[in-house]
């Protein structure tokens, strides 16, 4: 690919704008054919495809991984199974656990799942991280910075995303589990995740 841009026969790859405009149109093309929302990124046409794994894993159910590249976590512990079908077959046929790796849990695991499981759903409700553990009640202020930038709106509940923040979803899911964790580790690494925060506007 690399050579075949050089060359000149290869497009650039969508810049920002193009990428939040094509997923922009992608939603709204989705939504005008009658397609269901099952998360962020998931829709469907009926209820044959219900992304029951990736909502499940989510929010952090004890799930047995089965298959080549699957992952989940039992008691504490995360796995993954080898991605590459040779390896994967090598280690079955050897009579090996094809485990790729397996990792313990962070502290705030159950947390982290909570997170996940509700922006997956394009939504986030900062109250009941706070009544999992009050400390959590310093991320407010990034429900305000959000919400002055555009990318998620309070209804009085929690906050929804907005279609740009449906967009972020992603960095917008590892911003707040890294100000999760430095709010939990401490104050001082915790203005260093405000300031990184504040540096995205």
């Amino acid at each position: 690919m690399i050579k075949l841009k050089k060359r000149g026969n290869l497009s650039p790859a969508a810049t920002t704008k193009e990428q939040t405009a094509m997923f922009a149109f992608g939603k709204k093309y989705l939504d005008a054919l009658g397609y269901k929302r099952l998360s962020f990124c998931h829709w469907s046409r009926n209820n044959r495809e219900r992304s029951l794994y990736n909502t499940l894993a989510r929010g952090g159910v004890h799930l047995f991984p089965f298959g080549c590249g699957a992952g989940g976590h039992v008691d504490g512990i995360s796995t993954m199974l080898h991605r590459t079908l040779p390896m994967y077959e090598k280690m079955v046929s050897a009579g090996q656990k094809p485990l790729m790796f397996l990792q313990q849990e962070s502290p705030y695991a159950r947390i982290a799942d909570r997170i996940q499981a509700q922006l997956n759903q394009c939504r986030l409700d900062l109250e009941d991280l706070a009544r999992m553990d009050s400390r959590l009640s310093d991320l407010q202020w990034l429900g305000d910075l959000w919400e002055e930038y555009g990318l998620w709106k309070h209804n009085g509940y929690l906050y929804h995303l907005t279609e740009a923040g449906q967009f972020w979803e992603v960095n917008m899911t590892q911003t707040v589990l890294e100000c999760v964790e430095l709010l939990m580790e401490g104050a001082e690494q915790g203005k260093a995740a405000e300031a990184r925060v504040a540096e995205q506007g």
